[in-house]
């Protein structure tokens, strides 16, 4: 599946504006509106998923399991380049890890379900990154509308936590205090004109990296995110 990611960081003062237009204009269009949402990332030693956010790379690829209140967990890898985002998706033989203890030591281990999805693809693909170690669990609540091929969720009450797994995790959690709103398109430069009318700008916003940042002391990562009143 491959498709375009457009995303806007949406102020704590402006996220009751923004979700009352979103319901008056798209509620009730996704079968599943609202959830919680949880995932547990993987990175290597040297961290190179989270390296290639930092630097800006043109390739990104994020290694995570993600599972919904009551659903079936899956892994998933996710990879961006110039030319869109990609998803690989597989199920999991494991009820939703209550606590990172219980996961396997690597990505590698995971018990795949045979046969199900993109899981043979999925191990191909982790074994030319190396070990794969659980490094950041990450949670929020999900409001999701759809409208043609577009995708659109607004997440909030966003809490990260370092799992304690990886060497380069500490125990540490917090919360990021912006929402954003994720538009998934098979349009390249879609127009969005209720955008405009929630006065939001479009940036980059990767949970992973802000979440890791954050819980090691980078904390005026989230400067670039407060605008000046009235500037836009």
């Amino acid at each position: 599946m491959r498709y375009y990611e457009y995303k806007y960081v949406i102020e704590p003062e402006r996220l009751s504006y923004a979700l009352a237009l979103m319901e008056s204009l798209y509620g009730g269009t996704d079968p599943f509106p609202a959830g919680m949402v949880h995932s547990i990332y993987f990175d290597t030693v040297p961290l190179t998923c989270y390296q290639q956010c930092v630097n800006g790379s043109e390739r990104k690829s994020k290694y995570r399991i993600r599972w919904y209140e009551g659903g079936q967990v899956q892994a998933q890898i996710k990879e961006k380049d110039l030319v869109g985002v990609s998803k690989m998706k597989g199920a999991l033989a494991m009820t939703a890890p209550t606590a990172t203890a219980h996961l396997p030591s690597f990505w590698q281990q995971l018990p795949f379900v045979a046969g199900h999805g993109d899981n043979v693809a999925m191990q191909a693909r982790s074994a030319m990154m190396g070990p794969l170690l659980p490094l950041l669990r990450v949670s929020y609540y999900r409001r999701r509308y759809r409208s043609f091929d577009f995708r659109m969720n607004i997440d909030s009450a966003i809490a990260v936590e370092m799992t304690g797994r990886h060497p380069a995790g500490r125990v540490a959690k917090t919360m990021i205090p912006m929402a954003v709103m994720e538009i998934k398109t098979t349009q390249e430069r879609p127009v969005l004109p209720f955008a405009t009318a929630m006065v939001l700008r479009q940036d980059s916003f990767s949970k992973y990296m802000l979440g890791i940042k954050l819980l090691t002391g980078e904390h005026d990562v989230l400067n670039r995110y407060v605008t000046v009143k009235g500037i836009y």
